[in-house]
């Protein structure tokens, strides 16, 4: 018997053996991928964007699939608390990548980044008068300077702005 008709007749039973093994040996085998990774990183991400190259049209119907696919949301609401610890986890080991990469973004396309957050503000004010709060409240200082800077205009003297955010945190202070 060939070797493929072998893997033909017994393919349950290779999958059976497989996930076994796998789940046996889990932190071996998530150990040697992280090893292989860092030892071969430039490798690794040359063949991820040669993958993404050649492959383009089934990764964005996949995507589609994914974006309004009832299963998606499911598995988030499933998995809502270890997602965002994944994420706080990422963002915190990858923040000074994350924020150039943000910047550059920005600098790369102005107007679209800047419609894409006029139109976001547009869907959710709520959550900006809420962040708006709370800026206020965590930033008292900037927020004065802000307000008087808006209201004078761009020509006034640094020096009255400060002079009336400070006026502006003493008279709040002073109303409590």
């Amino acid at each position: 018997m060939s070797t493929k008709a072998y893997r033909e007749a017994n393919r349950e039973k290779i999958a059976a053996h497989r996930k076994a093994y796998r789940e046996a040996n889990r932190e071996k085998i998530a150990a040697a991928k992280k090893a292989h990774y860092a030892a071969n990183r430039d490798k690794v991400l040359a063949w991820c964007k040669t993958y993404r190259e050649a492959n383009r049209e089934q990764i964005v119907a996949r995507r589609k699939l994914l974006r309004g696919a009832d299963y998606y949301k499911a598995w988030y609401a499933a998995h809502r608390e270890k997602a965002l610890a994944a994420a706080k986890v990422y963002y915190k080991a990858n923040r000074e990548r994350i924020t150039t990469y943000q910047k550059e973004r920005v600098k790369a396309n102005p107007e679209r980044v800047s419609a894409l957050h006029k139109a976001w503000r547009r869907a959710n004010p709520e959550k900006v008068v809420a962040w708006a709060k709370t800026w206020r409240k965590t930033n008292p200082e900037k927020a004065a300077e802000t307000k008087w800077r808006y209201r004078l205009g761009p020509s006034a003297p640094p020096e009255l702005i400060d002079a009336l955010a400070m006026w502006s945190m003493v008279r709040r202070e002073l109303n409590k």
